[in-house]
């Protein structure tokens, strides 16, 4: 693993991480109503377009940072990466953040907030084509794959709900924003369970295979049978590999 390109890669994610926090702190303000007379201080009305903003960027944020640290980092001596994957990745999810500060601040219009919906999910696909085809390390390109599909099934239903229904968004917009909420939230669930590896990686403790000898203290060598397993201190296991002849 390259220290320098972990460090990069680390750097570019705190900074998307603070386009983030804006967003997540933008959402909240504007679904805030310091007027209501209820015990919570919020708009009842913008909740399910809340909903909407952290369905979305819940799985967007998970997915880029996975993306980042499993192609240049966890896979970077596998990937088949060319120069300037990383920038070219990172200014992607910056824009896609920007995205995100754009939902947060016209949350209370749910007719614009789906099409800039649509548009993210859009871009995010066009951006897995060319990560499949260019930037993708084998760990995050089956991931990446199935984002494309499952992001372009969900702007074909948006689109169906935008055009026809239009007049529905200004005459009922609680409603269709329960449904624009509901589309939205199979997205995240059929994206979590089709990937749940890739965002949820198991870790694999990792032993080195060495020759070893145990020298019995009566004398002579004893045989132990391949893959036996030999602490040689709190922190170290070794596993006994087969002999070469």
């Amino acid at each position: 693993m390259n220290n320098p390109q972990k460090t990069s890669v680390q750097q570019l994610s705190e900074l998307y991480n603070v386009v983030i926090g804006v967003a997540l702190s933008l959402a909240m303000y504007n679904t805030l109503d310091a007027q209501a007379t209820s015990l919570l201080p919020v708009s009842f009305e913008h909740l399910p377009q809340l909903g909407i903003f952290l369905v979305l960027i819940i799985p967007f944020y998970h997915g880029a940072v996975r993306h980042l640290f499993a192609t240049y980092i966890e896979d970077a001596s596998t990937s088949n990466i060319k120069n300037g994957a990383l920038l070219a990745d990172f200014v992607l999810f910056f824009i896609e953040g920007c995205f995100f500060v754009m939902m947060a601040g016209i949350i209370g219009n749910i007719y614009t907030l789906t099409w800039v919906v649509a548009a993210l999910l859009l871009l995010d696909s066009v951006w897995g084509i060319i990560a499949t085809i260019v930037f993708s390390g084998k760990k995050s390109l089956s991931a990446v794959t199935k984002w494309v599909i499952i992001n372009l099934c969900c702007v074909a239903v948006l689109i169906f709900l935008l055009l026809p229904y239009k007049e529905n968004f200004a005459a009922n917009p609680f409603g269709m924003s329960l449904i624009v909420l509901m589309v939205l939230l199979i997205r995240t669930v059929v994206d979590y369970t089709t990937s749940w590896g890739f965002y949820f990686p198991k870790s694999k403790a990792e032993h080195t295979p060495v020759i070893v000898e145990v020298i019995n203290p009566d004398g002579g060598v004893i045989d132990l049978p391949e893959g036996t397993k030999i602490t040689i201190s709190k922190t170290e296991t070794f596993v006994v590999a087969k002999k070469s002849e």
